[in-house]
């Protein structure tokens, strides 16, 4: 299978698979096919961020706050699907995501959702069994008055080694 697109989600579900070898994909933008082409990036936001836990010694007499290290990354996209000629069957797509399981055991324990996102590659990730994506939440925007555009926020929550990020192979 061809790679297109300029950003890309892909779920893999068995070993050795990658964006090139995967149908269950969501292309957005520049030749895009997959699974239609009727999807754009409005804009995306990658949010990392460390952890310090809110009360690590609830029952000492203690103010501080040890820094617990890297706690994941959100990736927020805000995209649009225009439907004037059909349903884009992108929004299916990711809401089944949602709904199924996003690990598969001993292979993709962090997460299985991939992305490439060749306007910031260095949040790229093909997952492996040390880090991944999971979509954690998809809203509809529909427009009623602009009824052929759909506007949708995904967010995916990266689990794992963080210096994954960015490792594409």
């Amino acid at each position: 299978m061809a790679v297109n697109g300029v950003v890309v989600f892909y779920r893999l579900t068995a070993a050795n698979q990658t964006e090139s070898t995967v149908t269950d994909k969501v292309e957005f933008e520049g030749n895009a096919i997959t699974p239609d082409n009727r999807s754009g990036v409005v804009s995306f936001v990658p949010a990392l961020g460390r952890h310090k836990p809110e009360n690590p010694l609830p029952h000492a007499n203690r103010a501080d706050k040890p820094d617990t290290g890297f706690s994941g990354d959100l990736y927020t996209f805000e995209v649009v699907f225009d439907e004037e000629s059909g349903t884009a069957q992108a929004i299916a797509k990711f809401r089944d995501w949602l709904a199924e399981d996003q690990t598969v055991d001993g292979i993709y324990d962090e997460g299985s959702i991939g992305v490439r996102n060749n306007y910031r590659p260095e949040f790229d990730l093909v997952p492996n069994n040390d880090a991944g994506y999971k979509v954690v939440n998809f809203t509809i925007h529909q427009n009623l008055t602009l009824q052929n555009f759909v506007y949708a926020t995904i967010v995916l929550e990266f689990s794992g080694d963080p210096k994954r990020l960015g490792v594409t192979t």
